[in-house]
């Protein structure tokens, strides 16, 4: 690292406002790109808007000062014949992959502002997979911000190839709201994709993934733990291990702790300092050896009919992990015989509802009105999941735990306006619920729902402040109107 960047980063921890507007512009003297991956932390870190703005315009004075050759990009000509505006606008509109790539390779060559314009007006008309993941390459290329919300649209394409190149094309891009993309996106199906996004996080630091990690496992959502649990199961370290040992010192879902351990166990076959003494502390030293690794643990029906709650716990954990549906009449007897285990209950009904099991609906809908809050919270997800009987949850948009409100709200979101009973929960005193809040806001993306986004990056909790910014930037890059016009006022949007 630079030298000079390295005396920065020490110096910032102990300034104050004025003092930190002096470091960025220290940052920019430098003229190293190491000061690029700190500006970007600070943009994406700093609570204080001010410093977040001079930041991120010190940050593209920086880039262009290190990468002169990307900007000149786009306004160079070519030593060969430039191929007409009449040409590219026939391929582009012939309907024929060739012609259309044809077309594509001219532009990354060759930049014309109006047929890129033109692209990014009927990108939507193109249906061969490997033009769409020239098209969106090209338009990455390009480096321009409002070129986000475009590439982010080819990420739900259902081609591989395509989500890959809409990764690197937002690496072009480099803009920093696109962060939270790489990390949503490391759970990819294809390995292309996974590489492309772990290349693009380089550029961000491990310290700032890791706030989101850390902020991912002790949500109270599942959802969020298994995607970070996935993320960090990439890359062995002491970070991660460090992560995995704080999520289970509180966690209680079965099948999340034994993802966790089992991704310990591969931390401790990859050399991980400490892996294999935390491992020997969590087993006890007597027992270890007799214990085998989670994941190759073979599944028994007969353990769903155990007297044992852990036992049954152990077994369902299998259940979820392998989508065994045909133990459904199994599990739902589990609700009777176990109706006072909160634990085995929630569990139950938390794989009924991730499984999608419909034909149990009338089995749950009982449970809506357990007295106990993680009973009723799954109870009402799963309804959710299942797309039918979302008449029996209106009263729960009031509900006096925060989860189930929040999955009221998802549940609902699609079929009546739920806007009022967010911005109930934004505004409440316990942080719980404001928390719980931005989970159905990130769920929905509803423009019906910026009164209260807006109102949560105001909060008096530095968090909450910080991850209402992230949702406000994710629904900037979703296309959500309205989304833009109040990260303008605060200075974070794509369009500055």
């Amino acid at each position: 690292m630079n030298e000079r960047i390295a005396t920065i980063i020490k110096a910032w921890r102990e300034s104050n406002v004025t003092k930190k507007q002096e470091l960025i512009r220290e940052v920019v003297k430098t003229g190293s790109p190491d000061g690029l991956k700190l500006l970007s932390q600070i943009v994406t870190r700093e609570a204080d808007i001010e410093i977040r703005q001079s930041a991120r315009k010190a940050y593209n004075s920086l880039y262009k000062y290190c990468y002169p050759g990307h900007e000149e990009q786009t306004g160079s000509t070519s030593t060969k014949e430039q191929i007409s505006e009449e040409s590219l606008q026939s391929w582009l509109s012939s309907q024929d992959p060739e012609q259309e790539m044809k077309a594509l390779l001219a532009l990354q060559t060759d930049p014309n502002q109006e047929m890129l314009d033109l692209l990014r007006q009927t990108y939507q008309e193109f249906f061969d997979d490997r033009v769409k993941a020239t098209l969106v390459k090209t338009l990455g290329m390009q480096g321009e911000a409002r070129d986000v919300p475009i590439c982010y649209t080819f990420l739900e394409d259902e081609s591989p190839r395509v989500r890959a190149n809409a990764i690197e094309a937002l690496e072009l891009i480099n803009h920093p709201n696109t962060y939270m993309i790489f990390v949503q996106w490391l759970s990819d199906s294809d390995n292309r994709v996974k590489a492309n996004c772990i290349k693009a996080l380089r550029k961000l630091g491990q310290q700032s993934v890791n706030r989101i990690l850390e902020e991912m496992l002790h949500s109270e959502y599942t959802a969020y733990k298994e995607s970070a649990l996935y993320v960090i199961s990439l890359s062995p370290s002491k970070q991660g291990l460090y992560l995995l040992q704080g999520f289970l010192a509180s966690e209680f879902d079965p099948s999340l702790v034994e993802r966790a351990v089992h991704v310990i166990h591969s931390f401790a076959e990859s050399g991980v300092p400490g892996s294999q003494e935390y491992l020997d502390e969590y087993y006890g030293s007597n027992e270890y050896q007799e214990i085998e690794d989670p994941s190759l643990v073979s599944f028994d029906p007969r353990d769903l009919q155990s007297e044992d709650p852990e036992v049954i716990l152990r077994a369902l954990s299998r259940v979820l992990e392998n989508q065994y549906i045909d133990m459904g009449p199994m599990m739902v007897e589990l609700l009777q015989t176990h109706k006072e285990d909160f634990q085995v209950c929630s569990y139950v009904i938390r794989i009924l509802g991730e499984l999608e099991m419909g034909e149990y609906l009338g089995q749950i809908i009982p449970f809506l009105k357990s007295e106990d809050d993680r009973v009723r919270a799954n109870a009402v997800e799963a309804v959710g999941r299942m797309g039918k009987g979302v008449e029996y949850l209106g009263s729960f948009l009031e509900d006096r735990n925060n989860r189930v409100r929040a999955n009221a709200v998802v549940a609902m979101g699609g079929k009546v306006d739920v806007s009022q009973a967010v911005l109930v929960m934004a505004q409440h005193e316990n942080p719980l619920f404001r928390r719980s809040a931005l989970y159905s806001i990130k769920q929905l993306k509803s423009p019906t729902l910026l009164d209260a986004l807006e109102s949560l990056i105001h909060d008096t909790e530095v968090s909450i402040r910080n991850q209402a910014l992230e949702i406000l930037q994710f629904y900037e890059i979703c296309g959500i109107a309205g989304s833009t016009d109040i990260l303008q006022q605060q200075g974070q949007s794509l369009y500055e």
